[in-house]
């Protein structure tokens, strides 16, 4: 029962999003970034699978190897991008009162929006920053 639903919640994919069948639409190198606008939906073709990886670092797919238009990548799911990668240069600020503080800092880790995140400051030291919004992106 339990091995039944863990596998039902796999293929159903984010409730935003299912997976289907794409191919692509522009030609991509291998390690390139691919989203889903590099792609069109087609029909599903067994033998696709496997030309992408997950990249965990940065939350995004990567080709595995060169891709040209028509290249078949079977059943994706596109992960929504980060509104902020690790590595980014961010702008932390904070308002109290008529008061806006803000400085410069490098972020340690990827977050969505509404997720907060480790970032390190120009001065070394290493704090959470607020959850990241839609501007991040």
């Amino acid at each position: 029962m339990v091995t039944a639903i863990i596998l039902l919640a796999a293929v159903a994919g984010a409730p935003d999003q299912e997976f289907a069948c794409r191919a692509m639409a522009v030609p991509r190198r291998a390690g390139d970034i691919i989203r889903e606008r590099d792609t069109v939906a087609v029909v599903c073709d067994r033998g696709a699978a496997g030309r992408l990886r997950y990249d965990a670092h940065r939350g995004e797919l990567r080709a595995r190897a060169d891709l040209v238009v028509g290249d078949g990548l079977g059943r994706v799911w596109f992960p929504k991008s980060p509104a902020v990668a690790a590595g980014d240069r961010v702008r932390i600020a904070a308002r109290i009162g008529h008061v806006t503080l803000s400085r410069e800092a490098t972020a340690l880790q990827l977050a969505h929006v509404g997720q907060s995140y480790f970032v390190r400051g120009d001065d070394g030291q290493i704090f959470v920053a607020p959850p990241a919004s839609a501007a991040d992106e």
